[in-house]
């Protein structure tokens, strides 16, 4: 494998100097994922709801348009925003993990495969989309 003790020296310390830079990265990651927040509108942008990146409800928003709303119409107005959210959620923690680690990167690649797992894209149409899955 190696043909000096100097060979496998240097292969070790690129390791460790790769794997000091992948915690670096980590760890920036870690600060921008903290202060990620999203929000989504309902259809007809009556509602909004925020999400931190754990997918966590921060804020609720009902505008004037749902005062007198039924609690029919106030859920579906949160569900539609939530599901906004929850798909910007997925698309903005890929393209934070793409700048820290690369986009092609087996970092990225499973951040967005989970994302994607907890929350996947609504079904055409669905009236009740939003909820965690």
């Amino acid at each position: 494998m190696f043909t000096s003790e100097e060979e496998a020296l240097a292969s070790v310390d690129r390791a460790v100097a790769e794997a000091r830079a992948h915690a670096i990265r980590a760890q920036a990651l870690s600060v921008d994922l903290d202060a990620l927040r999203v929000t989504g509108q309902s259809r007809d942008g009556a509602a909004e709801v925020t999400l931190s990146h754990t997918g966590a409800v921060t804020d609720v928003y009902f505008g004037r348009r749902l005062e007198n709303a039924g609690l029919d119409q106030l859920r579906t107005a949160f569900l539609q925003a939530n599901a906004a959210a929850q798909s910007q959620l997925a698309a903005r923690v890929t393209e934070l993990s793409g700048r820290a680690f690369g986009d092609d990167s087996a970092t990225t690649r499973e951040l967005a495969a989970r994302y994607r797992q907890m929350f996947p894209p609504a079904e055409g149409g669905s009236d009740h989309p939003g909820v965690l899955r």
